[in-house]
């Protein structure tokens, strides 16, 4: 292994004696190429010779046998032929091929590229011989025929749907951004995985990316995800619902199912206003639950302002510029908040005009770049929730649990005074019980 030039280390592995190992492995990638080169050590880590043109996760099987999983591989393309575990059983003089990850199981994603991504974290083997082979990518795999092909461990299928719906073996690593349930159905927005709906209190899930609407200039999800940071379902069951969905957080629209969010039911909003939504980060969305099912009023917060759709979110025009600061709103009738670093905002006329309101206690802050946007993690108002005159507001603070005027706070007098009653600068969340 040359020193000094431009590598890092992507694994290590030894033959099993932990005292003094015979053979001592080391995967690096290079500034030469994508794929790295594995080395191999005789004198415990005094020199180094390369046995193999490709990087990975090591694993040493048995003495003189290792297996190299390559990761930084595009395998949408060709050179994903080469994708996959490779074998030696002669300390590397002599390699072996097994099948291409396109032979594995893909999970719900439906595409190699993204089930098992470029980069692995770790790949283990059991201790007993002929024992399973494990990995984690962006999710956790398991090989019983030495990595040739690979199954999931954090998902399944359940039999006879379509479309596909899958339930979870109790490995996750997503949480969802939204969630929302009316009728029968429960609904979900996540980040990448995009809108995702349950018939069956989500026990199990089915995917609802439209292509149309998870694209931007014909690059995107292909309908195998998107992100979906807002979501809010007709109360009355009349199967309506709106959510974001786009190919980037702050790449996403206001999209309308009236068939309980089925897929390629959904169809992208408009809006009249001089700064359109279409295409930005859209934070927020709220029903008026006193509306009219069918024509429902709805809000949406893109892009630090407050947009109002009075035709059951089809079409939206701009409420309130609000500085450009604000990110999340509540309505109830002709009370309308909305929050965010700008501060909080309020309208009793509907939306028709808005004031701010509690300046020292919500006071403007900086700009929130779209990196920490996406993150959701602006200081001010994060949640609202609205009980006649009695409010409540999750302020997000510094991320520190005693942040001044930060938690969360109530008024029980229309906005005029506040208490707080949980100080915590990481409050984000609030939900009205009934």
């Amino acid at each position: 292994m040359v020193d000094g030039g431009a590598w890092e280390v992507a694994d290590a592995a030894y033959d099993g004696n932990g005292l003094v190992p015979a053979d001592i492995y080391a995967s690096v990638y290079l500034d030469d190429g994508p794929h790295g080169r594995v080395y191999r050590s005789t004198d415990q880590g005094q020199s180094w010779g390369e046995v193999f043109p490709l990087g990975g996760n090591l694993v040493v099987t048995a003495p003189a046998h290792l297996s190299v999983w390559d990761v930084k591989q595009d395998y949408a393309k060709a050179s994903g032929d080469s994708s996959g575990v490779w074998t030696t059983a002669s300390a590397g003089l002599d390699w072996s091929h097994g099948s291409s990850i396109e032979a594995s199981e893909r999970g719900w994603t439906g595409v190699s590229s993204w089930a098992y991504g470029k980069n692995l974290y770790h790949i283990a083997n059991t201790i007993r011989a002929g024992g399973r082979l494990w990995l984690t990518s962006s999710f956790v795999w398991k090989s019983t025929n030495g990595g040739d092909t690979w199954t999931s461990a954090f998902t399944q299928r359940l039999a006879n749907t379509s479309p596909p719906r899958w339930s979870s073996r109790g490995i996750d690593n997503s949480s969802p951004m939204a969630i929302a349930k009316a009728g029968g159905w429960l609904f979900a927005g996540w980040a990448d995985l995009g809108v995702w709906r349950s018939p069956d209190g989500g026990q199990s899930w089915e995917s609802s990316n439209d292509s149309a609407l998870t694209n931007l200039g014909g690059v995107g999800w292909d309908g195998h995800g998107g992100n979906a940071y807002a979501l809010v379902a007709d109360p009355s069951g009349n199967g309506h619902v709106w959510a974001t969905n786009g190919p980037r957080a702050t790449a996403t629209n206001v999209i309308r199912s009236t068939a309980e969010g089925a897929p390629g039911s959904w169809v992208k909003a408009t809006s009249s206003a001089s700064t359109a939504f279409a295409d930005t980060f859209v934070s927020a969305l709220a029903i008026d639950p006193s509306s009219a099912p069918g024509s429902r009023v709805v809000y949406a917060v893109a892009a630090g302002r407050l947009y109002r759709s009075s035709d059951d979110g089809q079409s939206f025009g701009l409420a309130c510029d609000c500085d450009g600061g604000v990110q999340v709103a509540a309505v109830s009738g002709s009370l309308v908040l909305a929050g965010g670093e700008a501060g909080l905002f309020k309208s009793v006329d509907g939306g028709s005009s808005f004031t701010r309101i509690a300046s020292a206690t919500f006071p403007p802050e900086a700009s929130t770049s779209l990196t920490l946007l996406k993150q959701r993690r602006w200081v001010g108002p994060h949640a609202i929730v609205i009980d006649g005159s009695h409010y409540a507001v999750a302020s997000y603070g510094d991320g520190s649990t005693s942040a001044a005027d930060r938690g969360v706070l109530v008024s029980s007098d229309g906005g005029v005074t506040w208490t707080v009653s949980l100080r915590d600068g990481f409050s984000q969340g609030l939900i009205r019980d009934g």
